[in-house]
């Protein structure tokens, strides 16, 4: 009896340990121009972009907020999106900064 409650530990182990950790809730990174992605201290192109965020641990679940240079290009953030998604990852967001003015009265 021992013998295989040891060995169902053994394999709980070993099934435990083969497991991979995955980055849940959100990730932020930072389109810098056409070519260039920020992840982090990190900067990569664009194509490398799933690979690493991969590498983290995210994936399909994951939020990739993707924070957008005011007056980006629209085909740039096609250029983003299109290896996401192809990746899997399906929760994508654009962010981009607001801009909001005010008048006090007098």
């Amino acid at each position: 009896m021992w013998k295989s409650i040891a060995t169902a530990l053994c394999l709980l182990a070993i099934a435990t340990g083969c497991a991979t950790t995955r980055l849940t809730g959100e990730v932020e990174i930072q389109l810098i121009n056409a070519s260039s992605v920020s992840i982090g201290d990190k900067i990569v192109g664009i194509a490398d972009v799933p690979g690493e965020l991969k590498a983290m641990g995210a994936g399909p679940e994951t939020a990739i907020h993707i924070t957008v240079p005011r007056n980006m290009p629209h085909a740039t953030l096609q250029q983003v999106l299109k290896p996401l998604a192809s990746a899997g990852f399906r929760k994508l967001v654009f962010v981009t900064e607001r801009h909001a003015e005010a008048e006090a009265k007098k």
